[in-house]
């Protein structure tokens, strides 16, 4: 276990403490950024902390959520809000006051998360941060008030953590794009799908806060960020114990609540880069793309090697001013229109694998055809599965039946709200009934049923079958196009619908 443990902290050590020189200037950053923050904004960002935006922000967290070194979780703070209100709310306005942030305050410890199945590298695990609750108030407050702004900061094809955005967007999007792939006598057109090494973890400090100030952020705001997120000291948690304390010397902390707005801005860096290649007229647009300006869902060009090295030499710039770096070892080539002599070559130049439809983007199935129930058996299986883990909970019939609905729900939010109904989907939530049905687990107290079971389980079956994907269609892009018509304010996708063929 010892040898873990120093294993464990010699790996996140040279990958979060490891310094990086960013090759960024304001001047080059400015002269892309496109937008600007608003002056109003600009004094909101900055405007006097409130005791209400700091309760705000402690109450918002989850109860029981894993707590940072300190031990404590949300819930000791509430519970206690009465008591330590006033000296909890003084020391956050203390930081915003002085900028200063207390190491005790910014320490850390990494959860190792496995990314995949028997995983047996350092790599293979995801580090997920517990900060503790004082610092996560600070950090709370900060994308509270910085997320008013994104709407207007941010390009309208980065769709994550922006009021009024859905991720799903972008997916139906690139499902639309990749239609078709697979048929003869069509335009080239290609699909690189790009896969940043630990991006997290790897970003750099210098570069983010660059960013922050060529969009137009105040110098004391940018300077509280920099406090939070320039001051931190990790150890590494394995069975029950800690081991290490190092500073840390770049990336942002999956699991601090400020982490993600700081990502979207440096991803809107990335954007604006490769919108410049296009208006230089060097990146060709993907067909169907020209209208409403998409390139980057992977990234999507028009076949031709010219493209593809332009879009290879953005993602080199991107790397020298950010730390992130391409993964050819993940990433991976989609192709259509083009001989296999052509997509050789392609491969050739860019050493990447070439992929083959379909492709999980980020967790469901892109396909060029239609949308088949094989194509979706893993999340399906990945859903089932979740349910069957309970089977030896001690959990009455209705509380089965929620747990069933809270699951399908979650694991399948996206894929509903995206396909509409999967032909035969619902169907396939019949298998979660054995569960239900299993009495061994459940008192017989419960088993005492006020109606017949044949009738209990038909009406479960039809509540299950109706969360699971709704109705079932024939055409399951037309449920897509009238998914997004019925959508309020998506002027984004209004120039790729107009070019939609049915």
């Amino acid at each position: 276990m010892a040898e873990i443990k120093e294993e464990a902290v010699k790996f996140y050590k040279q990958l979060l403490g490891a310094d990086f020189t960013s090759e960024a200037s304001l001047d080059q950053i400015e002269s892309l950024i496109q937008r600007k923050v608003p002056a109003d904004l600009a004094d909101m960002l900055v405007s006097r902390i409130t005791d209400e935006e700091i309760k705000t922000a402690l109450f918002s967290m989850g109860d029981n959520k894993a707590p940072g070194p300190d031990g404590y979780s949300a819930l000791f703070f509430k519970f206690c809000w009465s008591i330590i209100k006033d000296d909890f709310v003084a020391a956050i306005k203390s930081y915003f006051s002085t900028g200063k942030m207390r190491m005790e305050a910014n320490s850390t410890i990494i959860i190792l998360v496995p990314e995949k199945p028997k995983a047996d590298h350092m790599k293979d695990f995801r580090p997920i941060s517990c900060c503790n609750i004082f610092y996560q108030c600070f950090t709370k407050v900060l994308p509270n008030r910085l997320k008013k702004a994104f709407p207007i900061l941010i390009s309208k094809n980065q769709s994550a953590f922006i009021k009024g955005r859905r991720i799903a967007d972008n997916i139906l999007v690139a499902h639309e794009l990749v239609n078709n792939y697979h048929r003869s006598g069509i335009t080239a057109r290609c699909a690189v799908k790009v896969d940043l090494m630990k991006a997290f973890d790897s970003i750099s400090w210098d570069f983010i806060l660059v960013a922050l100030s060529a969009m137009g952020m105040p110098s004391m705001f940018i300077n509280w960020i920099k406090g939070c997120i320039t001051t931190p000291y990790f150890s590494v948690a394995l069975h029950g114990t800690s081991a290490g304390y190092f500073p840390g010397a770049r990336g942002v902390r999956q699991g601090d609540p400020l982490s993600p707005y700081l990502f979207v801005v440096g991803m809107e860096v990335l954007c604006q880069l490769l919108d410049s290649a296009i208006r230089s007229r060097r990146l060709g647009f993907h067909p169907r793309c020209k209208p409403v300006r998409l390139t980057h869902l992977f990234i999507f060009t028009n076949g031709s090697r010219e493209s593809l090295l332009v879009g290879l030499d953005t993602l080199d710039i991107f790397h020298r001013w950010s730390g992130l770096r391409l993964n050819p070892e993940i990433s991976e080539l989609y192709c259509g229109g083009l001989t296999e002599e052509d997509i050789q070559q392609l491969l050739t130049v860019i050493r990447f694998k070439k992929g083959h439809l379909p492709v999980k983007y980020p967790r469901l199935p892109l396909v060029s055809g239609k949308l088949s129930l094989k194509n979706c058996e893993e999340l399906i299986e990945k859903i089932v599965k979740r349910i069957k883990r309970w089977t030896v909970k001690h959990l009455s019939y209705a509380g089965r039946l929620r747990l069933i609905n809270s699951v399908i729900f979650i694991s399948g939010v996206t894929i509903g709200s995206l396909w509409g109904p999967l032909a035969d989907f619902s169907t396939r939530g019949l298998d979660c009934f054995p569960m239900i049905k299993e009495h061994d687990c459940v008192s017989r107290v419960y088993r005492q049923n006020c109606w017949r079971w044949p009738r209990s389980c038909d009406s479960q079956a039809e509540e299950v079958k109706g969360l699971a994907l709704k109705a079932e269609f024939d055409d399951i892009d037309k449920v897509i196009y009238l998914e997004l018509l019925l959508l309020a304010g998506l002027p984004f996708f209004i120039g790729l619908l107009r070019r939609l063929e049915y």
